[in-house]
């Protein structure tokens, strides 16, 4: 027996939607990085702007606050989260 029509659009549609729910948890992922990416990276820029205002430990915090960041935006996206 074959798929009707209607059928096939139905599986169609529900197969869109599905993908179409990946690809937006994929943007919002995606901006997350991005976000704590750029705050982060604001953290060093101050760092190095305000060199002489700053102290070693401001400088090694903001290092460590970038690289956490940059190892978070390395995980890869799953899906099924």
């Amino acid at each position: 027996m074959t798929d009707s029509p209607n059928r096939r659009d139905w599986t169609d549609a529900q197969k869109a939607s599905a993908e179409s729910d990946i690809l937006a948890r994929k943007v919002a992922h995606l901006e997350r990085n991005l976000s704590a990416l750029r705050e982060a990276a604001d953290g060093l820029w101050y760092c190095l702007r305000h060199l002489r205002r700053v102290d070693a430990s401001e400088i090694a915090e903001a290092v460590d606050d970038y690289t956490e960041a940059r190892d978070q935006s390395e995980t890869p996206f799953d899906p099924n989260k």
